[in-house]
């Protein structure tokens, strides 16, 4: 059994699979599978071997359903022999750093869950023999998705509503060859700016650590906690 598996439901380009794909391939850890469910059709120009990427067809009456992408993790999670699983949308690019997140699951046992961001864009990782139960036990209606983001907003919603803890990773990144930009002498000449867009709120994450990430590995890490975001209609 492997330790990790990355799970990529494929339904958008074949630019952000590779981008995903090839960050993958460069840091990949150890004892960690690969699998890419294909919703459409995609042509493997690289000649990726399926001991580098396992490509799963998806059925072909699948991407006419409206819950294709659940039925997506579905498969995946069937297709994979792992203790964890990240899902990976396509085009985020894998770090790994991210694997630090492994040992909090494996410190936390009550922790079920760990996303890489709060507004759940690059996707999280799972204990998979709980993401497989709790997908089957849940209503499909409550998980139906356009996007990616969305269906794993839909999950936390229902994992916030059984009271079971997720983790929240933030991670500063400082680019050390950017300078500040020096100030306009003339007030006049300030840069146009876009038109501020209005931002549906979260509700305040409540301040109670639970545990610190090490020296080094994160710059911030936020607290695990039962209750965390509610998703919104926008």
């Amino acid at each position: 059994m492997n330790n990790l598996a990355v799970i990529i439901p494929y339904h958008s380009t074949p630019a952000e699979l590779e981008s995903s794909l090839l960050s993958l391939l460069e840091n990949r850890p150890e004892n960690c599978e690969i699998c890419v469910v294909l919703n459409q059709p995609y042509e493997n120009i690289y000649e990726l071997s399926d001991d580098e990427v396992h490509f799963l067809n998806a059925p072909k009456e699948m991407s006419a359903e409206n819950n294709a992408i659940l039925a997506c993790m579905r498969l995946g999670l069937a297709a994979c022999d792992s203790t964890y699983v990240y899902m990976m949308p396509a085009g985020v690019q894998f770090q790994s750093e991210w694997l630090g997140a492994l040992e909090f699951l494996d410190q936390n046992e009550e922790l079920k869950a760990f996303f890489l961001d709060a507004d759940l864009t690059q996707g999280g990782f799972f204990r998979k023999a709980f993401l497989e139960s709790f997908l089957q036990s849940s209503e499909i209606s409550d998980l139906i998705a356009d996007t990616d983001t969305e269906c794993f907003t839909n999950l936390v919603t229902l994992m916030q509503d059984a009271e079971l803890p997720c983790g929240l990773l933030e991670i500063e990144i400082t680019d050390e060859n950017t300078e500040d930009e020096p100030e306009l002498e003339n007030p006049s000449l300030e840069r146009e700016t876009e038109p501020e867009t209005e931002i549906p709120l979260k509700p305040e994450l409540p301040q109670k650590p639970f545990v610190r990430s090490k020296t080094g590995l994160w710059t911030h890490f936020c607290e695990l906690i039962r209750r965390f975001f509610k998703s919104r209609k926008r």
